[in-house]
């Protein structure tokens, strides 16, 4: 974990980036505090160094240290920023991207403001993220959608998908209603009798 001495409380509007190179794109607020967990991914078309980076909550810029990979992210790659990389790796012991450790309290289940700063101190990203239903992760829905849309967030169907993106949810398509038959139409008419044949006489 980042030791103490590498936490800032700071304001964080400094300044603001031009352009969001790296969001955040998975919130793992569902889980205890040690397992903890954010995926972020390059939405750029260029690599991005995430050497000197910080990850802000409650008020305080996090640092972030490399576990696993390399700090520079290419483009369309995630990563994840764990709040204590033990705890999640000993959790999560398929995972093998990028890894990131950091250390900050807990993130806040019914919602809170998160954000990320570059080298430079600016804020790359900072949004209020909406509350967390249940024992799944909230996804970002559309990557080219300010994170800060309410609507842009979505809790996982069953659990979370890190380091995939986020899981469309299906829709079952509307099956359009029967008609209802009355009793009068389920009623079929008897056949009418076919004639008989006439009998012709024997000469």
């Amino acid at each position: 974990p980042v030791s103490a001495q590498n936490l800032e409380t700071q304001n964080p509007e400094t300044q603001t980036a031009p352009t969001p190179q790296i969001i955040i794109t998975e919130i793992g607020a569902f889980e205890t505090s040690d397992n903890e967990w954010i995926e972020i991914y390059n939405n750029s078309g260029m690599p991005v160094d995430m050497t000197g980076w910080k990850f802000f909550e409650d008020g305080t810029n996090h640092g972030i240290s490399i576990i696993n990979g390399t700090t520079t992210l290419e483009p369309a790659t995630y990563a994840i920023i764990a709040n204590k990389n033990n705890s999640f790796l000993e959790k999560y012991l398929g995972y093998n991207g990028i890894l990131f450790d950091s250390s900050w309290g807990s993130l806040k289940e019914e919602g809170e403001e998160i954000g990320l700063k570059n080298s430079s101190g600016e804020v790359v990203e900072l949004f209020t993220y909406p509350a967390s239903v249940g024992e799944t992760s909230l996804e970002r829905v559309d990557f080219n959608l300010a994170a800060s849309e309410l609507a842009n967030w979505q809790n996982h169907p069953d659990s979370h998908s890190i380091g995939e993106g986020p899981v469309p949810i299906v829709e079952e398509p509307e099956i359009p209603e029967q008609p209802e038959i009355s009793e009068e139409e389920e009623e079929l008419p008897e056949p009418e009798p076919e004639p008989e044949p006439e009998q012709v006489p024997e000469p």
